[in-house]
């Protein structure tokens, strides 16, 4: 499965988050602490899961959200012997954690989101991920992605942010052109249909976009896709 860098970055920090969770649940004294099995052998496999290093990345940077605290130093495990070589069937290390289930529950409620957020938009398409630096990826229903990032403050990005902070709503051309920068004023014109049509197709040249499923016009332009904020 390809996945852009930061999908990745949600789902292992989802990864991290959910077995913390499970940790929590199986938690029967209400204290919040728990046990952290960090395995270094064998590596954990998958696409969705991270290898070690990634893992205990992840976990220092809970920690320095203060979702998770250490409580006392780490302790070394192993399980089983291999009879061919003579290796663990398993090694690694086990932290010990007390959670603030209060950060911990806002990590866990906003990254359960933009995981549901990109499992929809992978299955279902037609979503536009807006960043607030300008980077922006369009997935159309067939799966096919457009990449591109726009210039802050420039009519093109700030247009886009507007419909992408409204979407599934068609505003009308006078309502759009409020979010274009002033024309400067050596113009003679300041044609407002014009200058938000022009923007529309700005924005469509950027991304190399020829389709019709992203924008949708009826008097006025609208974003007719599902859409990711991107802080």
């Amino acid at each position: 499965m390809k996945m852009t860098m930061e999908e990745k970055h949600v789902r292992f920090i989802w990864y991290v988050l959910d077995k913390i969770k499970g940790e929590l649940l199986l938690n029967t004294d209400q204290s919040n602490l728990i046990s952290y099995n960090l395995f270094l052998y064998p590596q954990p496999n998958g696409w969705d899961k991270p290898n070690s290093v990634i893992e205990q990345k992840i976990l220092d940077m809970l920690i320095k959200w203060k979702a998770i605290k250490i409580t006392k130093k780490a302790e070394p495990f192993q399980v089983g012997v291999e009879e061919k070589t003579g290796n663990p069937q398993s090694a690694g290390s086990t932290y010990f954690f007390q959670v603030n289930t209060i950060t911990f529950e806002k990590y866990y409620a906003k990254y359960k989101r933009l995981l549901e957020q990109y499992e929809k938009a992978n299955y279902e398409g037609n979503t536009l991920f807006f960043h607030d630096n300008g980077e922006i990826e369009y997935i159309n229903e067939s799966g096919k992605k457009y990449r591109t990032k726009l210039k802050n403050n420039t009519n093109n990005y700030n247009l886009l942010k507007y419909l992408a902070y409204n979407p599934r709503r068609v505003y009308s051309i006078q309502e759009l052109a409020k979010h274009l920068k002033d024309v400067r004023s050596d113009v003679e014109s300041s044609d407002d249909d014009r200058r938000v049509r022009d923007t529309i197709k700005g924005i469509k040249e950027k991304l190399r976009y020829k389709e019709n499923s992203l924008f949708e016009s009826n008097n006025g332009f609208g974003l007719q896709c599902n859409v990711v904020i991107k802080k």
